[in-house]
């Protein structure tokens, strides 16, 4: 089963997209607000917060343009974009059959490199996102004239 199976539909809170196509696997992590205690005898208690399931995913581009380094870069930044981790924002996972959309979230910092020698090339690795839920359904209105 896909990601998709287990999330709900989340509308973003900005609307725009992160469009550059990560060049790695995309590494995923399921979880859920659980903690694990033990019981004097060695007994384990499990509180759950929620029982909703919660994904991360961890996006690298390992020799990227500028121009989309630079569009990495303001999603992060930006105020009214992402803001950091701020807000969420859609993201296409195109590894997934049928290119699925999710609204997702920075977790942390955005590490990046820059390679000034033989050309100028950018790094951006190991960009942990929180995938909230499913991007909402478009919908698309058809307009009928009478004749």
């Amino acid at each position: 089963m896909e990601m998709w199976e287990y999330l709900s539909e989340v509308a973003p809170q900005y609307e725009g997209t992160l469009s550059v196509t990560p060049q790695t696997a995309i590494p995923f992590l399921y979880a859920k607000n659980q903690k694990m205690f033990f019981t004097d005898d060695g007994t384990p208690k499990i509180s759950s917060r929620a029982s909703q399931s919660f994904v991360y995913i961890t996006l690298s581009w390992k020799n990227i343009s500028e121009a989309d380094a630079n569009s990495i870069i303001d999603m992060w930044n930006d105020a009214s974009k992402a803001n950091g981790i701020a807000r969420s924002f859609l993201y296409t996972n195109l590894a997934e059959t049928g290119s699925k959309s999710y609204t997702v979230r920075f977790t942390g910092p955005l590490p990046g490199t820059v390679y000034p020698w033989g050309g100028l090339r950018h790094e951006i690795t190991n960009i942990k996102l929180l995938v909230e839920g499913r991007a909402p359904a478009v919908t698309t209105t058809t307009t009928t004239t009478a004749a």
